[in-house]
């Protein structure tokens, strides 16, 4: 990883070995930031020894420089996509940077809207959108790192989701058909708290404050395969605190555990995702994802009166993104405390009104 030097710039070096006195050689790279020289770093090894030409080193070779000049300080899974979204470019990896243009670019998205995201270049079924922008974002990260900038390039049109947020009776048989199942917790922390699946894996027994009624949400997990993958919160304001409703925190403490790093849902993401729409076929309900629990936090507690600022701060959203209203007022815990309460009863409510 690059070093900040005292002019400003950074430095990154690679070991070349010892000499015959054993002293270590190395080859510095100074640029402006530190993802510049780490990539000149990591393009040098690449190249064997060699340094950056366009006119020799292939996309293939400056992309795969750039991702492992991230590994540093991205997710081991963010990492992952990066090389599964180089991989689906198939050929046009080969080609040497000098050779890239405008046209070659532009041939290259389209082709890649049109193969399954399989790695292996094998013709499929057009892959979303979203994942084509994705690896363009890449692509051009990659070129820019170069020096290299083409404009004009045309990407699918983003598609408009379709949410089916479960609301009143929906909502409410989703609670009956969960209850006494091992989907019922993670149902609960996403519908009642916002939690999203990746945080409700990431929570320990040490993150419950079972006296002043509070989750902190400190980590979040995700699987690669069968691998976990450990992480911080989504973004900056996903790392919070999430009032705790009373009805939740009962079933909380009737869990067995050894230690307060014990996992409170012991289950993959796969296990959430694919059981949750298992138990809608099964029961006959809409269907719908399990991150609309989420939105339907949003919609159930909005609908009720429930504070917006509230809502915003319990769901980790930052007031920029547009997700919820930026223009609410900061709210006192006082205030934070009493709209938990609403909160909870409209739950209570609603699942009463399931059992009636």
């Amino acid at each position: 990883m690059a070093t900040k030097l005292k002019n400003g710039k950074f430095r990154a070096q690679v070991f070349l070995g010892a000499d015959e006195n054993g002293k270590r050689l190395y080859k510095s790279f100074v640029a402006d930031t530190a993802d510049e020289a780490d990539f000149e770093a990591l393009s040098f090894k690449l190249c064997r020894g060699k340094s950056v030409d366009k006119k020799t080193v292939t996309l293939r070779a400056a992309m795969t420089a750039y991702i492992q000049s991230k590994e540093g300080v991205l997710a081991q899974s963010t990492v992952n996509s990066y090389y599964s979204s180089m991989n689906s470019f198939g050929d046009f990896l080969d080609t040497p940077l000098c050779n890239l243009n405008a046209v070659s670019v532009q041939k290259a998205i389209s082709e890649y809207a049109r193969r399954g995201n399989d790695g292996n270049g094998k013709v499929g079924k057009p892959i979303s959108a979203k994942t084509v922008r994705n690896a363009y974002g890449l692509l051009t990260a990659t070129l820019h790192q170069n020096d290299i900038w083409f404009h004009g390039i045309s990407l699918p049109q983003k598609e408009s989701v379709e949410y089916h947020t479960p609301l009143g009776s929906s909502l409410a048989a989703i609670f009956r058909v969960s209850e006494g199942t091992r989907l019922e917790l993670p149902i609960l922390l996403a519908s009642w708290c916002s939690l999203r699946r990746s945080e409700i894996l990431g929570l320990q027994f040490g993150d419950v404050d079972f006296d002043k009624s509070l989750i902190h949400v400190r980590r979040a997990k995700v699987y690669i395969g069968a691998k976990q993958d450990i992480k911080k919160p989504k973004t900056k304001t996903s790392a919070r605190m999430v009032f705790l409703p009373s009805y939740i925190a009962e079933k909380i403490k009737a869990i067995p555990h050894d230690k307060e790093t014990d996992w409170i849902v012991p289950v993959s993401g796969l296990f959430i995702s694919d059981g949750f729409r298992q138990l809608l076929i099964k029961n006959n309900l809409p269907p719908c994802r399990f991150h609309d629990l989420r939105h339907a936090f949003v919609s159930v507690l909005a609908e009720n009166g429930v504070d917006g600022k509230y809502i915003q701060e319990m769901g980790g959203w930052s007031c920029e993104n547009g997700v919820m209203n930026s223009v609410y007022k900061q709210t006192s815990f006082e205030r934070k405390r009493e709209a938990a309460k609403q909160a909870e009863n409209v739950f209570l409510e609603l699942m009463q009104h399931s059992a009636t």
